[in-house]
């Protein structure tokens, strides 16, 4: 098993990385017991004096739909398009790490959010305001999936009702579902419908606390065809040979 990363940003921060990395690359990956390499480094720049010239990229697509890359270094700097790059990681479930201390300052309650919530981990959590209504959580399932299931684990504060909605493109939404929540799982099928991103949007309190998520699970829908059968022709007398 190996380990695929990005580096996001190549100036003076980004750079260093991959220059620390490269020069250390051996005893990393004898502390790590695997392998270690970088698959990415995105900068709208051209940089053909690089000795790292096949991995850029200028589409932040190229790694968040990429499976293989599991962790991203965010050395991009400021708030745009950090935050968006950096939540939409999240959302997909790759580890993320940043010294962007504006980025933290004025997006790590939301950044942290959305990584508990997508954690696998059942010991955090996802937050609403207190006054939560039409707060929601979102999920990148990277491209277009034939969906049915949704399942919200919700903490002691859940939410009474909320909506289920998914959408192909991220701007134009359509509600599935309209579960009422309780502590605990909540399981939700619907009819199969294409989808990239899932919401589950708070409409009412189930309790005098704003409603928490441990966590979501999106689940397709399993599509079979239908067999074909050729009878042979002849009389039936009662026995299959």
């Amino acid at each position: 098993m190996s380990v695929k990363f990005a580096v996001l940003g190549h100036g003076v921060v980004g750079s260093g990385v991959v220059e620390l990395f490269y020069k250390n690359k051996k005893s990393i990956e004898r502390r790590a017991g695997t392998e270690i390499d970088i698959k990415y480094i995105l900068d709208l720049r051209d940089f053909p004096d690089s000795p790292y010239q096949d991995k850029f990229t200028k589409d932040f697509n190229d790694i968040v739909n990429d499976d293989e890359v599991t962790a991203v270094a965010e050395c991009m700097g400021g708030v745009e398009p950090a935050f968006t790059f950096v939540k939409a990681c999240l959302e997909k479930g790759k580890s993320v790490s940043t010294s962007n201390k504006e980025l933290v300052a004025e997006k790590g309650d939301i950044l942290l959010a959305a990584a508990k919530a997508n954690d696998g981990d059942l010991k955090t959590r996802w937050q609403a305001k207190s006054d939560d209504t039409n707060e929601w959580l979102q999920v990148d399932l990277g491209s277009l999936r034939a969906i049915n299931t949704v399942d919200v684990t919700w903490e002691a504060a859940y939410a009474a009702r909320y909506d289920i909605k998914v959408s192909k493109d991220g701007e134009d939404w359509t509600t599935v579902a309209s579960p009422a929540g309780k502590s605990g799982l909540v399981h939700t099928t619907f009819e199969a419908v294409d989808a990239r991103y899932v919401r589950v949007q708070t409409v009412t309190r189930g309790t005098a606390y704003g409603s928490s998520i441990y966590e979501i699970a999106v689940y397709g829908a399993v599509q079979a065809n239908a067999p074909t059968i050729t009878p042979n022709s002849g009389v039936y007398n009662g026995i299959l040979s």
